[in-house]
């Protein structure tokens, strides 16, 4: 979902520009919850990483960059900006291990952002809700493992480079009462979070946080 840019007012009659996007995990996570067992649940997972590899976010990254360094915002805030890793079928799982990235949602944003010189930089992400199975992707009757995906969201704050806004004191952190979502009949935690920055104008102007 796209919000249109939001302004904060900041010291004195200064305004900044600022930006929020829900850039979407990339899939549909509702079969995976309704798992009732393994079996269904590698199903799910295989149905899952392949809904996030046809949804092709380094095309969407593109289109999501043109609109940003259009409009030109101070700062970013980005939700559900996912990690998707994966690692041979076999490979430990509880808890989530796999290190081979498929698609950092962050980073691939960035590439695009500063494909003709430095526009943007990460200030502050968070990793949350973070997640691993076997998938079935060839959807093979007998349920079996073709690969182990893992998927990490992630909340993030970008800041423009050569912005007058200065940021400092990033920072992130989880809240304490999580929902659960019960997968395969096991309750699941699912972590959310925050991500803040501390912001001023030039000259000397009062300090102010982007939440």
């Amino acid at each position: 979902m796209l919000a249109a840019p939001a302004r904060s007012q900041a010291a004195g009659n200064s305004k900044v520009s600022v930006m929020t996007r829900n850039v979407y995990l990339g899939a549909d996570l509702s079969p995976g919850i309704a798992a009732q067992n393994f079996n269904e649940l590698k199903d799910a997972a295989g149905t899952i990483l392949n809904q996030v590899d046809q949804n092709n976010f380094p095309v969407r990254a593109k289109g999501l960059a043109k609109e940003i360094l259009q409009k030109r915002p101070a700062l970013v805030g980005l939700q559900e900006a996912a990690l998707w890793r994966t690692a041979p079928c076999g490979s430990p799982f509880i808890p989530p291990q796999a290190t081979t990235v498929r698609y950092d949602y962050i980073q691939l944003l960035l590439n695009q952002l500063n494909r003709t010189g430095p526009n943007y930089r990460l200030v502050v992400s968070q990793p949350e809700f973070d997640f691993e199975s076997p998938a079935n992707t060839d959807h093979s009757p007998d349920h079996s493992c073709d690969i182990n995906a893992r998927l990490t969201m992630q909340d993030a704050i970008l800041a423009r480079d050569g912005s007058d806004v200065a940021t400092r004191n990033p920072g992130a952190g989880h809240f304490d009462t999580l929902l659960q979502e019960p997968v395969s009949g096991v309750p699941v935690d699912v972590t959310r979070g925050w991500t803040k920055v501390e912001c001023c104008m030039p000259s000397g102007s009062k300090m102010w946080r982007w939440t």
